[in-house]
């Protein structure tokens, strides 16, 4: 009787698939160990609110447009977000200044936050930054608050401001 020559190949497959496996089983193993994936970070959630500030616009350089009360969620690190603010044909992007605790922008600022960490129930103001009429009267704005780590919008609001 002759012997078949294909007698191997079901061994050579099986040893085969347990090689893949043991390397599949290390490379997840090894990004475990080493945290490969536990490194993604997630913007923080916040409820805020944005309404008019009670002085009236006027024609002056340093009005006081709105104001942002920060009601529940996590802490916002000031310097982790900048703000954004829109009108009809202008964007201005303000930036957290540390040296004088405020967001500052080309149009805009705000007032001091004192611990550069806006917690729930702290508030700023944005205000003009000695330009002539960035918004003018009766015009409605758009905040953006966006977490610049992962540059998600964290927040978007519109306010009319009289």
């Amino acid at each position: 009787m002759k012997r078949r020559k294909d007698e191997a190949v079901s061994p050579v497959i099986g040893v085969i698939l347990m090689v893949a496996i043991t390397v599949i089983l290390a490379a997840v193993i090894g990004s475990f160990v080493f945290g490969m994936g536990s490194k993604v970070q997630s913007a923080p959630q916040v409820q805020l609110m944005i309404e008019d500030n009670t002085n009236a616009v006027t024609t002056g350089k340093t009005d006081a447009l709105f104001d942002v009360l920060h009601y529940g969620g996590d802490d916002l690190t000031c310097a982790d977000i900048k703000l954004q603010v829109v009108n009809s044909t202008t964007t201005d992007t303000l930036t957290w200044d540390g040296t004088n605790s405020i967001f500052n922008g080309s149009y805009l600022n705000t007032t001091a936050i004192s611990d550069g960490v806006l917690s729930v129930g702290e508030s700023f103001t944005v205000q003009e930054n000695n330009v002539s009429d960035f918004v003018g009267s009766s015009t409605t704005l758009t905040l953006r608050v966006i977490h610049i780590p992962t540059g998600n919008i964290i927040y978007e609001a519109n306010v009319r401001v009289a």
